[in-house]
Formats: structure tokens, C-alpha cells, sequence
């Protein structure tokens, strides 16, 4: 098949869009503007021990996701949820003991949400994604599209977009302009998480499950709003992970690590220090 498709992004969803293109015997190019792979799905590793600054929970309830996840053989793991949670409502109230339930588990990845990414990546055709292309233009031309970068202009029958829309309209030159209508949809359509500040602290033991506690906190308060144990399947690397308020993007980063090791102390005590 002759039929060329530039993809734009290498996330999940463009990653798995190019191998099933791929499988169809279409000619895929894949442009990232990043120098890795994996778009808000980002696995790093810190003291030896990998947390998700991305992408990081699934259920029963994404089964699609469950079928490429058993599709690419890539293996996951129970969240740990034992022990006492957390939840504080006002400042003045002083966090409160409670259960959370654990009909509806959620899952993390054995190996980090990236063994996803990469097992996907693996089965794509050699110089498939390009890395540090990041598209500034798209140009149509009767029936072919020029997709345009810094280093290179690609000459393609179809252009697929996995960019949030109103990222891909804030980003790219469009010409002809796109219609007025899909403008206005475009900027007008949240891109999820788009506010979220992650914080990732490793310990070299999981103190809060010796004290009975499941590393959960919810807060109305902040600056952590949700955390989670993110310990892996093993038990040999320990962390804590979760959300900072919105809030937080107006403070240092000195100020936020202030602030989030007073609420950890108050709510778990000097370990978490």
C-alpha cells in the first residue's frame, strides 16, 4: 500500500495508531517534538526506584486498555490499599482516619507505565518515530499534506493528530486555516490534567506500612491533594505519590518542599521526614 500517514505525537495513542497502520501495510511516520518517547506517559527513575510523574492508574472499567495491555503481554499488579487513609477537610480540622474501599482495585504496571510505551515501540518498523521534530506547520495541498519542522518537510496523504486539540491549534500553522468551527472546539476542549502537579518522594523503607497506614491522603486543604503508596510489586523500592495543588505553580520550589514536608509530618510524623 502506497498510502503515506504522518502521526503527530508519540504517545500511547500515536504509538499504537502507527503499529495498527503499521499492520495494515500503510507507510507511517510518527514526529515527537520530545526527545523520548511516551507523551504524558513518563516513568522515571529516582534513588533507584521508578515513580510515574504521568500516566500511572487503570481499573476494570478501561477495557480497552486491558485489551492492549494483554494484547502486548505486559505485566501489572494490584495498587496497595491496606491500612489506615487519610482525609482533611478544612485547614482547621485536623486530618481524619478513614477506610477507603477496595471493591473496584486499581493497577499500576510492574515494570512503570513506560513498559506500555515501549512494548508497543518495539514492534514498530526501525526509524518509524523521529524524535525532537516538533511540528510548527501543516500545509495542504490538493490531495497531499506538507507536515512541516525545523528539520524536515514530510509529504503525506494524511495527517493524524494525537495531540490535546487545543495544544494542536496553539502550536501549528495551519494553511488554508482549519474551519472556524473546529477552531472554536478545539480551544474550547479541557485537556485533562492539564493543571496537575505530581510530587514523588522515595524512601529506603516503607515506614507508613509499619505504622499500619496505606500511604493514602486526601486533602481538601493541600498542598498535597491526593497521595498514594507507589511502592513496587517486589517490595524493594519505596515511594509516595500523588498531586500538589494548582496552587502550588505560584511558589518556589523551595517553598512547595516546605510546605508538603509540614503536611507529611502532620499527618504520618517525623519518618516521613
Amino acid at each position: 500500500m502506497n498510502t503515506t500517514i504522518v502521526i503527530i505525537g508519540a504517545g500511547l495513542s500515536g504509538l499504537l495508531t502507527a503499529y495498527r497502520l503499521q499492520e495494515l501495510s500503510f507507510n507511517v511516520k510518527v514526529l515527537e517534538a520530545r526527545s523520548r518517547i511516551g507523551g504524558r506517559i513518563h516513568t522515571v527513575e529516582s534513588n533507584k526506584t521508578k515513580v510515574e510523574m504521568g500516566a500511572t492508574w487503570f481499573n476494570d472499567g478501561h477495557y480497552h486498555l486491558l485489551d492492549v495491555i494483554e494484547e502486548f503481554n505486559v505485566p501489572y499488579f494490584e495498587q496497595f490499599m491496606t491500612g489506615i487513609s487519610y482525609f482533611q477537610t478544612f485547614s482547621n480540622v485536623p486530618p481524619q482516619e478513614i477506610a477507603v474501599p477496595s471493591d473496584s482495585p486499581s493497577y499500576r504496571f510492574k515494570n512503570g507505565t513506560v513498559d506500555l510505551i515501549n512494548a508497543i515501540f518495539s514492534k514498530l518498523a526501525p526509524e518509524t518515530v523521529l524524535l525532537n521534530e516538533k511540528v510548527d506547520k501543516v500545509i495542504f495541498e490538493k490531495d497531499k499534506a506538507k507536515v512541516v519542522t525545523k528539520s524536515h518537510t514530510l509529504v503525506t496523504d494524511v495527517v493524524i493528530s494525537t495531540l490535546p486539540p487545543a495544544v494542536l491549534i496553539d502550536q501549528i500553522d495551519f494553511s488554508p486555516s482549519l474551519p472556524n468551527e473546529l477552531l472554536a472546539v478545539a480551544e474550547h476542549t479541557h485537556t485533562w490534567m492539564q493543571d496537575s502537579i505530581k510530587v514523588a518522594l522515595t524512601y529506603k523503607k516503607p515506614f507508613w506500612r509499619a505504622q499500619g497506614k496505606s500511604g493514602i491522603i486526601f486533602s481538601n486543604v493541600g498542598p498535597l491533594t491526593e497521595f498514594y503508596d507507589q511502592s513496587n510489586v517486589e517490595n524493594n523500592s519505596f515511594a509516595l505519590v500523588g498531586f500538589a495543588s494548582g496552587s502550588c505553580a505560584r511558589f518556589t520550589k523551595e517553598q512547595r518542599i516546605e510546605k508538603i514536608e509540614a503536611q507529611l509530618k502532620m499527618v504520618f510524623g517525623d519518618d516521613a521526614l
